[in-house]
């Protein structure tokens, strides 16, 4: 190699205090004494290839680490970026990084095709994942202990799985629901970066590689979500790409920075590139391309010049071998060439005795055969190159620290205007609590069951699990989950059922007591107050059901005043001695949000229904009409449904040509589970009004400070 002084490069010039390096420098691993000047390495006395290119990376990195701290490029010291190592694949990449981690050097590989779901944060996030959807199992919860996700302390982790701690767990498994209701409402991208922001604890090495991998696998979950809208389905996705990344979609890690740290390439990779000061840190090794370890190969591929393109042949002859190792060479000689002339000030090339090393395409180039050993081979080269080659085999140890720039003292401006926005997103449960819509969200219709008394259960129904199921978010989640799940018309208990109760702690023997009591709910006669007849949740086709419908509706000039007016009107409709409403006063401005259990076509009405777990007692006596309108209006559920009513006319008169609520809105059930039941007396369980469209239409104004009218002949409701 020889430096040319009118090279573009020259105007930059590299500066070294050591006098002993030159533009071609080769970085040849010492050997022992016993070994030096023998003959060239045999089977016998090769050592193995891991350990040398372990010792060959750090032989590297410690000339990296002088270049960084003594050695100019121009008027300044030479930076990472100035520095570029090539090597043929992912695994010579790995060495050399973790070589230079170890010293604090900062790097990247620019190759990386690593699939990510090969990644140990892939398995990660499927473990989190899996313990935030199972939390009853509390097996999954504790291998999920220990992530950096959830960030707690060794020791920390270290008492929970020994000390049973009841406050500690329960703190535990409550931020595991949080997470759960953030994943079902906001999305798992949401969740994740929610944990990167608040949990994460990185690691001590590889921290930029990590959190990179996390926040790729939350954008490529919440894309994946699209087709996979259920948690549960979503999981089980993200199981089989992790379980078989072959088989997965591709998704290549992205590179963990954009700085200018020092690049780890391919040789392929690298052409067309240039680079200040090249690395090719394992320049003499050889591998024949017709064996695996001391086993021929039994197919091969080459290029077949009559064909015009590649072959694959199983059982090769030994002709077809002698020429797979010829394209095979030829291909190493023109990758040698391509990273020799990638630099354009100092390249260096690593080189040590190994197996059949004095085969490689520097071997060859450098006669190694010829001499005894590999430094004799390039001191004949240093001899006749006129000092543009040198050999080194030693560099000192030394510690850098990489400069770093001042940080730039900042201060923000001081905000003293005061804002006055009341624009919120509020739910039902948010109106009555007087706050707005939170971040982390609970099903509105659970949230008064949580400090709900347990059941007594009388002798002689004991065993009736309607009864004896503890109140809670746990059991109004599972059935919810059941009766969203299930076609109401063709119930799958043998499959889709057992997943949902297994996900929520009912083991298989208590499984047939729950499918009972669900299918004596969906059997319940339900009575028409339109067409005059019976009918059933099990009547209903799967088509003429909406499952956990979301809404939006804005709040516009919102009258409180007229809100509870209309309330206790409506109560008073309901129960001769209603319960007073008691609606706080108070500016609304923003969106309201919600999710509607159930949504049904009879006939040509639409009905609002809803889910209520909520145990009154044992004894059907308990889940009266009257009894059920006076919870209703002791927990604002009447408000709910109203509201929820409100939603469904507004979405009727966008989606039905000629909407007329008097024609197709139906009015309201809400059904309390645990009073439904073929061999109860008539409306157990169930609560249902007509609703007025009146009334509906009072509630909207008050609301959005408009009503949707609804012209003949149009299929969009307008505003007055």
């Amino acid at each position: 190699m020889n430096a040319s002084p009118g090279a573009k490069a020259a105007s930059v010039p590299l500066s070294d205090p050591k006098a002993d390096r030159a533009a071609l420098t080769f970085l040849l691993l010492p050997q022992d004494d016993e070994q030096t000047d023998s003959p060239p390495a045999g089977p016998k006395t090769a050592p193995p290839r891991g350990e040398v290119r372990i010792e060959q990376a750090e032989l590297l990195t410690r000339e990296i680490l002088r270049l960084l701290s003594e050695v100019t490029l121009g008027n300044k010291l030479t930076q990472p970026g100035d520095i570029a190592i090539l090597v043929k694949n992912g695994n010579e990449a790995r060495i050399v990084q973790q070589s230079l981690s170890h010293h604090g050097l900062p790097s990247v590989y620019l190759s990386n095709r690593n699939s990510l779901f090969e990644s140990a944060e892939a398995v990660d996030v499927l473990r989190i994942l899996d313990a935030i959807w199972h939390a009853h199992d509390m097996r999954l919860v504790q291998s999920a202990l220990s992530s950096p996700l959830i960030g707690l302390p060794t020791t920390k982790v270290h008492e929970l799985l020994q000390n049973d701690d009841a406050a500690d767990w329960d703190a535990l498994l409550t931020q595991l629901s949080e997470w759960r209701t953030i994943w079902q409402r906001q999305g798992v991208l949401s969740m994740l970066l929610g944990l990167l922001q608040h949990q994460y604890m990185p690691p001590e090495t590889g921290a930029e590689r990590s959190l990179t991998n996390y926040q790729h696998l939350a954008e490529v979950l919440q894309d994946a979500a699209k087709g996979y809208p259920q948690p549960g389905h979503h999981l089980n996705w993200l199981r089989r790409q992790v379980l078989d990344p072959g088989q997965a979609q591709e998704q290549v890690q992205r590179l963990e920075s954009d700085a200018r740290l020092i690049q780890i390439v391919t040789q392929h990779g690298s052409k067309g590139l240039e680079y200040p000061v090249v690395f090719v840190p394992f320049a003499s090794e050889y591998r024949d391309p017709t064996r695996f370890g001391n086993t021929l190969v039994d197919v091969v591929r080459y290029y077949d010049e009559k064909e015009g393109k590649q072959q694959q042949i199983l059982g090769p002859g030994p002709q077809l071998l002698e020429r797979v190792k010829r394209e095979a060479d030829a291909e190493s000689m023109r990758l040698l060439y391509v990273a020799i002339t990638r630099s354009s000030h100092r390249c260096y090339l690593g080189v040590a005795e190994t197996l059949q090393s004095e085969l490689s395409s520097l071997g060859k180039v450098l006669a190694r055969d010829q001499f005894t050993s590999w430094k004799a081979a390039i001191q004949a080269l240093v001899n006749e190159g006129e000092g543009h080659t040198a050999c080194i085999s030693s560099v000192d140890n030394r510690d850098l620290t990489l400069p770093i720039e001042p940080a730039v003292s900042l201060a923000c401006q001081q905000f003293e205007r005061a804002l006055d926005d009341p624009w919120r997103l509020y739910s039902f449960s948010a109106l009555t609590r007087q706050v707005a819509h939170t971040r982390i969200r609970q099903r509105e219709s659970e949230i008064n069951e949580v400090t709900a008394p347990d059941p007594v259960v009388s002798p002689e129904q004991s065993e009736l699990l309607r009864y004896t199921l503890r109140p809670g978010a746990q059991s109004g989640n599972l059935l919810h989950d059941m009766l969203e799940e299930l076609d109401f018309s063709e119930p799958d208990w043998l499959e889709t059922a057992p997943v949902i109760a297994q996900r929520y702690g009912i083991e298989a023997h208590e499984q047939p007591a729950l499918f009972e009591w669900l299918e004596d709910v969906l059997d319940t006669p339900l009575q028409d107050a339109f067409q005059g007849e019976s009918f059933s949740m099990s009547s209903l086709p799967l088509h003429d059901t909406l499952r956990e419908a979301e809404f939006y509706f804005p709040l516009n000039a919102v009258k409180r005043h007229a809100l509870s007016k209309a309330l206790a009107e409506h109560r008073a409709s309901v129960l001769e001695q209603p319960l007073p409403v008691n609606l706080e006063e108070s500016a609304l401005a923003g969106m309201m949000h919600g999710f509607i259990d159930l949504i049904f076509k009879r006939g040509d009405r639409y009905y609002v229904a809803d889910y209520k777990s909520t145990y009154l007692g044992v004894g059907e006596h308990h889940y009266q009409p009257d009894n059920l309108a006076l919870n209703n209006m002791q927990h604002n559920y009447d408000l709910q449904y109203l509201i929820y009513s409100v939603a469904l006319h507004r979405f009727l008169a966008k989606r039905i040509p000629d909407y007329d609520p008097e024609q197709h809105f139906g009015g309201v059930y809400y059904f309390y589970l645990r009073g439904m039941s073929t061999q109860h007396s008539e409306h157990s369980g169930v609560f249902y009004h007509q609703l007025p469209v009146s009334m509906v239409l009072a509630v909207e104004k008050a609301l959005t400070g408009s009503q949707t009218l609804v012209r003949a002949g149009s299929n969009t409701g307008s505003a007055m």
